[in-house]
């Protein structure tokens, strides 16, 4: 056997090893990041699931503050005043949103609103592909060189 025959079958065998090595690490990393996505989707209808309950309660006080107005006043409620109390409890909701979006900010996710509704899915995707991607980088860099080493043994076996 030629040092080119023996050359190549060393090249052959660490491209394969090299190979493996990069689909058995991209295949882990791929379902560890699937098992926390699976955590982070948990949080974030723990999380949904706790502002619905806020936005409720906020919404029961203001239906209650709205009865007490109605309930004091001797005449109908002035244009003023309903206005005036729909400024203070607009003031209030728009606080509570903001500190909901700075939640959802956190867990880097978009809080759920009519607006969004419709893309939720592809934003959440796109997420999961893209944590996938940069988790995987350094083993399709592996699995390549593996596939390259195997290829120049594969050429060298020819002229062996």
């Amino acid at each position: 056997m030629s040092v080119i025959g023996l050359i190549a079958i060393i090249l052959y065998v660490l491209g394969l090893a090299l190979t493996g090595w990069g689909l058995f690490s991209a295949v882990v990393t791929t379902q560890r990041d699937i098992i926390r996505s699976k955590d982070r989707l948990a949080t974030l209808k723990n999380l949904e699931a706790r502002q619905h309950a806020e936005s409720r309660e906020l919404s029961e006080q203001q239906a209650q503050d709205w009865r007490d107005i109605v309930s004091a006043a001797t005449t109908p409620v002035p244009d003023q005043a309903r206005k005036d109390w729909d400024d203070r409890w607009s003031a209030r909701f728009a606080v509570m949103h903001a500190r909901q979006d700075q939640e959802f900010a956190e867990l880097d996710s978009t809080r759920a609103t009519l607006d969004n509704l419709p893309h939720l899915a592809q934003f959440e995707s796109q997420w999961l592909l893209q944590r996938i991607l940069d988790s995987n980088r350094g083993n399709l860099v592996l699995l390549g060189s593996g596939l390259v080493v195997t290829t120049i043994g594969s050429i060298a076996s020819v002229f062996a």
